[in-house]
């Protein structure tokens, strides 16, 4: 049995942000909107295509996470649909792919956490071209899935036509450093408060803060410092508050539209312990592989984001043909908060690249 303190267990599923299923359901008007749930090694995976002709090129979204799913993007996704056939893959755990839960999430057996590896999931990426019998695609990763994206291409580099990396996690432990850097800037200018219960509080986190600090590179280190990131998530990821109500209201839409379930609405653990425990994901560096991909790049980031910051993507920069492209207006979801702008950006890379 493996026994891992996931600041009580990923501080107890707080980090999850339960999204209640509102309103009535309602038929999606696209032209073509297909919905796959197919059995790959041991688990039924679910994603979904959409878009105007199958003659089109193909994208793929790789969502956030882990344990993210496909909902936040769907409805953002519909600017690119009258020229590229969009999938929205739900990784496998996460969304209406099936659930793999731990018996004891406190305390997962070897045997409930196998069923995720960054090998595994990488191979249901590739499921999903073969299963759609198509040659080469272009690939959207966004966070944590920039880094699958990235890895993806490295190793089935033949069938990538281009890579899109958003607000992109290359490298976690400088994503580590930068949330507390952060964070800490934060509460600096929280104990100048005239409030002393804010004063208090800000104390209170810089104590934690230096605790982190002196954490040797791992998981428990990694789950403290992400711990803060969802705690302080308005404040470290979006560029105005408004910004977190439009994900809300962007993702909820999204769910109305299929009916989802509300279990499907929330980021799942598994694939998040089973990585740190599997693939010692808080030690994952992907930005030499980044480098050498032997394709065509576009690097997005939002400035107001604390999680991916432009360190990230120094390594990239020199890289031939690689574009970088950051927003001052938006954070680490920018299809959210400067849709327009990214669906522009993207637009432009994509058809480049198609002709």
């Amino acid at each position: 049995m493996l026994r891992l303190s996931t600041t009580r267990a990923l501080r107890a599923a707080g980090r999850a942000i339960a999204i209640a299923l509102l309103g009535t359901i309602c038929t999606a008007a696209f032209a073509s909107d297909e919905n796959y749930n197919v059995e790959v090694a041991g688990a039924n995976l679910h994603f979904r295509v959409r878009g105007s002709s199958r003659s089109n090129p193909y994208l793929l979204i790789l969502h956030d996470g882990p344990g993210g799913n496909s909902l936040p993007y769907l409805h953002w996704g519909e600017s690119l649909e009258d020229r590229f056939n969009v999938v929205y893959l739900d990784q496998r755990g996460c969304g209406q792919s099936a659930r793999h839960p731990f018996a004891n999430p406190m305390a997962p057996l070897r045997a409930e956490t196998q069923a995720f590896t960054f090998e595994r999931l990488l191979s249901d990426i590739e499921m999903v071209r073969r299963k759609l019998t198509i040659d080469h695609w272009f690939l959207l990763g966004h966070g944590f899935g920039a880094m699958l994206a990235t890895e993806y291409a490295s190793h089935f580099g033949a069938s990538v036509l281009g890579v899109i990396l958003v607000n992109p996690i290359l490298t976690v432990q400088i994503s580590e450093d930068s949330v507390l850097d952060a964070t800490q800037l934060l509460c600096d200018s929280d104990l100048r408060s005239s409030d002393a219960i804010v004063r208090r509080d800000a104390t209170l986190v810089i104590k934690h803060i230096a605790t982190v600090r002196s954490l040797p590179v791992g998981a428990a280190r990694y789950l403290e410092s992400y711990g803060i990131l969802r705690s302080k998530s308005i404040d470290l990821q979006f560029a105005k508050p408004s910004g977190a109500r439009q994900l809300f209201d962007a993702t909820n839409s999204s769910a109305r539209s299929y009916g989802y379930k509300p279990i499907e609405l929330v980021n799942a653990l598994e694939p998040e312990i089973s990585l740190l425990l599997n693939d010692n994901l808080a030690k994952r560096d992907v930005r030499a592989e980044a480098a050498t991909l032997n394709c065509k790049m576009l690097v997005v980031t939002g400035k107001r984001d604390a999680a991916s910051t432009p360190n990230q993507t120094i390594s990239l920069v020199e890289k031939s043909g690689c574009r970088i492209v950051q927003f001052d207006g938006s954070g680490h979801f920018p299809f959210i908060e400067q849709p327009q702008a990214l669906t522009k950006a993207i637009v432009g890379f994509l058809e480049s690249q198609a002709h």
